[in-house]
């Protein structure tokens, strides 16, 4: 099961949280984070005008309100990903071409993708030792948290279809603040393609389906 999904930025420099969906009994709240299992249409983005940073999070609240701590434990994951994300660039051979070419497609964008993973020890944040699988292509990341036992291959296919369709309803990897201020899209991309948290295995059937049932919601929007 997946427990985080999270939408951030990979560039160099401060790494911000532009989404975060929790699922699950045991949640991470925050400010701005909801429990997506009561409600899975809907899941959980910073307000535009609030800065995601934890660095830059008001001196009013306390340091040890808990949602503050789990905002913080959340960027921690982030920059870990980042970190790894920005190692790997800089040793691989693969072009990174910018994402704003002419003509650059979702196919072109993925050939300069990077995925890894690394573990997440017990109470660090969770109660129980979880692994984070994350996907950073063209400097935005997609990372899962997930239990230690899950699927790789899969968690990982699925981190694609969801970049592929942000990119597409939302053009998150071209204009990564759009995760931002469509909020509603990336809540539909999510729960057709992450219900509950569950990573689905889905055939090129199933897929088209599922496609043709969120163009339908988000047309309704």
């Amino acid at each position: 099961m997946v427990h985080a999904f999270i939408v951030h930025t990979m560039s160099t420099g401060i790494c911000r949280v532009l989404h975060t969906s929790h699922f699950g009994l045991e949640t991470m709240p925050s400010d701005n984070t909801e429990v997506t299992q009561r409600d899975p249409g809907r899941a959980t983005t910073p307000s535009p005008l609030q800065n995601t940073d934890a660095s830059a999070t008001t001196t009013s609240m306390s340091p040890a309100d808990p949602r503050l701590l789990r905002k913080e434990e959340i960027a921690l994951i982030c920059r870990q990903a980042q970190s790894e994300y920005t190692f790997r660039k800089a040793v691989s051979e693969r072009p990174d071409y910018p994402v704003t070419m002419p003509g650059m497609s979702i196919d072109d964008m993925m050939f300069g993708a990077e995925i890894g993973s690394f573990r997440l020890s017990t109470n660090d944040p969770y109660q129980t030792e979880r692994i984070a699988i994350w996907l950073g292509i063209a400097g935005t990341g997609f990372t899962f948290v997930c239990d230690k036992h899950e699927n790789r291959q899969q968690a990982e296919a699925v981190l694609k279809l969801l970049a592929r369709y942000l990119q597409e309803y939302t053009q998150a990897l071209t204009l990564p603040e759009n995760v931002l201020l469509k909020s509603d899209r990336v809540a539909t991309v999510v729960h057709y393609f992450l219900p509950c948290g569950r990573l689905l295995f889905m055939n090129h059937t199933v897929i088209k389906q599922l496609e043709k049932d969120m163009e339908i919601q988000l047309r309704a929007k």
